[in-house]
């Protein structure tokens, strides 16, 4: 996986399997990107490799700031003959899922909450609650919880823990068919796959 403006080089070995092609043959190999990466340096190499042979060289490329997946495709030629090759490469934020919760209160009509984090907008959620009591600060704990990407034991229950002791909180916004399946799923050892 890389992070956009990531630069890495990617090995890849090319094996000369054409039987007549000699003791110095010479392979072209090219490398086309998805729209996510840029190709800096081995766009297009020459290569002399042996019948049955080996060799191996690098393509430098860099992660461009378009989250998703990027893949690669590798094609070697030889006269009328080419093999093609392509890899998917993961591009996600250098940070981790993180939530961030802001409290305050309202002492005129309107209040101005300035958001001043830079996110990615494929997974970003912004969400504003207003309550007479600070529980409405427990939602955004929740969230955390309910989105956090590692399903061991201690966060399954953790996760149902907020439901179970707030389900019957009006101001807490918890829909009751919500708050009875959490508990449950909290007990089933599939959860972590399927939360």
């Amino acid at each position: 996986m890389l992070t956009p403006g990531d630069e890495v080089s990617v090995g890849v070995a090319v094996f000369n399997n054409l039987k007549g092609s000699g003791t110095d043959a010479k392979i072209k190999l090219s490398v086309k990107g998805s729209e996510e990466v840029e190709i800096l340096e081995g766009a297009e190499t020459e290569l002399k490799i042996a019948e049955t042979k080996e060799t191996s060289t690098q393509v430098k490329i860099r992660a461009k700031d378009l989250l998703g997946v990027a893949s690669l495709t590798f094609t070697a030629s030889l006269k009328d003959k080419s093999a093609k090759l392509s890899e998917d490469i993961s591009l996600r934020p250098a940070t981790p899922y993180r939530t961030q919760i802001w409290g305050g209160s309202i002492k005129d009509t309107t209040a101005k909450v300035d958001i001043t984090r830079v996110t990615y907008p494929h997974f970003a959620k912004r969400n504003v609650m207003v309550s007479f009591l600070p529980l409405s600060l427990a939602h955004g704990l929740s969230e955390f919880l309910n989105e956090f990407p590692y399903g061991c034991t201690e966060q399954l229950i953790s996760k149902a823990m907020p439901t179970l002791l707030l389900a019957d909180k009006a101001d807490f916004g918890f829909k009751p068919s919500k708050s009875k399946r959490l508990p449950d799923r909290a007990g089933d050892s599939s959860a972590a796959a399927n939360f």
